[in-house]
């Protein structure tokens, strides 16, 4: 799973339009399109024959047990799918059975979340139940446990593939879904619900999208709080928890400002993927925010703000001498 290729070679039945089918099938209620598992508990309502109706649990081998007919096969299964083989079994016992089928409440799903993100893995969502309405996990719940995003992320063609039913022609489906649109406008149709076994991938932009980086960062989907590391010529320097969305420069600001004689900004990034960013360049308090010399920090990140020749000498100097002898030497390595 971690590898995208490893999913170039399977099977993905894609059709016309998924993007809107997709979401218009998770925007209803969605009974019909939704596969049955363990966990599961649904309720049967005949229509006339009350005495049939029953609150049943999908058990640890798939199957739900009726006392008139026995055990039967659910997981895997649509609503539809399990209606039809409830209703071929009891025309046996019933002329004509006529009943509905619910879910009474969803399963928790594992679902696989992949890409540039800050924590991917596996997570298990728990569905939700407000009131009388039944709610699975959306989209948003399953980006949140990822942590936020990288500054390469590309928000505007998240993909999610999905398993199919049988009934609906088998294999897989995916779509891709622009998740700008929801910050921008407030379009909660790209928060689609999500079913088990579902795999979300976000993907990498060519270059960061400052704008679309500053947006992200005023949600709720990545932590309130990062943590970075400041040394250097920093007016107070180590640890630093600061709000997400903070700049470089605002950083610095927040441990009391530069000192004197500081030269060059060291800025180091410990990528997700095991590998180290390093950038050196110049002080600039006046830049601008997510530019090269003021980048939007990430947990992790650290800050070494390095001395000038000046600086530095002094710094020594003033670590082996007397303060006298300290602006004597200096002077002196200055001028000779």
């Amino acid at each position: 799973l971690s590898d995208t290729n490893a999913f170039a070679n399977e099977q993905i039945n894609i059709k016309s339009n998924i993007k809107e089918n997709l979401i218009s099938l998770n925007e209803s209620l969605t009974i019909s399109n939704y596969i049955l598992g363990v966990g599961d508990v649904i309720k049967i309502s005949f229509y006339g024959l009350e005495i049939f109706d029953a609150q049943i649990n999908i058990n640890a081998e798939g199957n739900i047990h009726l006392a008139e007919i026995g055990l039967v096969k659910a997981e895997g299964k649509t609503i539809d799918e399990l209606k039809f083989s409830l209703r071929e079994k009891y025309k046996e016992y019933i002329y004509d059975p006529v009943f509905d089928i619910e879910m009474v409440f969803y399963r928790p799903i594992t679902i696989y979340l992949r890409g540039e993100v800050v924590q991917p893995g596996l997570y298990d969502l728990v569905s939700t139940k407000i009131g009388s309405k039944l709610g699975l996990p959306r989209l948003y719940d399953a980006l949140k446990k990822g942590q936020g995003f990288n500054n390469k992320a590309n928000l505007e063609a998240i993909e999610i593939i999905r398993i199919n039913p049988s009934n609906k022609g088998g294999g897989k489906i995916k779509t891709n879904l622009n998740l700008l649109s929801l910050f921008d406008t407030g379009d909660q149709t790209v928060n689609i619900r999500l079913y088990d076994g579902d795999i979300i991938t976000i993907p990498k932009s060519d270059k960061p999208i400052a704008e679309q980086i500053l947006k992200i960062n005023r949600t709720n989907i990545s932590p309130e709080l990062i943590t970075v590391f400041i040394t250097g010529n920093a007016i107070s320097k180590g640890p630093k928890t600061l709000k997400k969305g903070t700049s470089l420069v605002q950083a610095i600001a927040s441990t009391g400002g530069k000192k004197l004689f500081t030269g060059d900004i060291e800025f180091i990034r410990f990528n997700y993927d095991g590998t180290t960013s390093k950038k050196t360049f110049r002080y600039n308090p006046n830049a601008k925010i997510n530019s090269t010399n003021n980048p939007i920090l990430m947990s992790g990140d650290l800050i070494n703000v390095k001395r000038t020749i000046i600086g530095a000498t002094s710094e020594y100097l003033r670590e082996v001498s007397t303060p006298a002898l300290s602006i004597y030497g200096l002077y002196n390595l200055i001028l000779r």
